[in-house]
């Protein structure tokens, strides 16, 4: 006979649930500032308590044939050739922000 689950002290579950709902809220505003800071065209950014940069780079992106295959045979096993065949480079975007560490001249 499967036990009832507890009621848990200041109902942590409800607790949690709710956290996990502000933090996606705050994720989804997250990624549209990012986009609008990214859609602004500029690689450098000041704001009174913040620096923000964008940078975009090359990331590899392995296709299905050589993931498989990558799986089952060590790195050594396979030629330079054999896997610059199977890689495919994409432009990346990151968004850094961090505390500024000067002012700036008013």
């Amino acid at each position: 006979m499967a036990k009832n689950a507890p009621t848990l002290r200041d109902n942590l579950v409800d607790q949690l649930g709710a956290l996990k709902a502000r933090i996606a809220e705050l994720t989804e505003q997250e990624a549209e500032l990012k986009q609008e800071l990214i859609d602004s065209g500029y690689t450098e950014m000041e704001g009174d308590l913040f620096r923000a940069t964008v940078s975009t780079y090359d990331t590899e992106v392995r296709d299905g044939v050589f993931k498989a295959l990558i799986e089952a045979l060590v790195k050594k096993h396979t030629s330079s050739q054999y896997r610059r065949a199977h890689t495919q480079l994409r432009p990346k975007t990151v968004v850094r922000v961090v505390a500024r560490t000067r002012k700036v001249a008013a």
